[in-house]
């Protein structure tokens, strides 16, 4: 996390990359604990949400429930 409590799942979700985040959570040891919000209050689900990418920002929010990691958005 830097100093604003960004990850890199945060910056993948933000640019709509599903690939990459599903890596980091499956196989790039991010946890939980990385779907959390940051600094200023964003969960990675609400800035994929607020950049236009609904199957992806519904995806994460399914992951934040389930704390697992499922093959495909939407």
């Amino acid at each position: 996390l830097n100093n604003n409590g960004h990850s890199a799942l945060h910056k993948a979700a933000v640019r709509g990359n599903f690939e990459a985040c599903r890596w980091l959570l499956s196989e790039g040891g991010l946890g939980t604990a990385h779907l959390c919000a940051d600094g200023d209050g964003n969960t990675p689900s609400r800035m994929a949400h607020c950049e236009g990418f609904e199957a992806l920002a519904t995806w994460l929010r399914r992951m934040e429930c389930l704390g697992g990691v499922e093959d495909e958005p939407g």
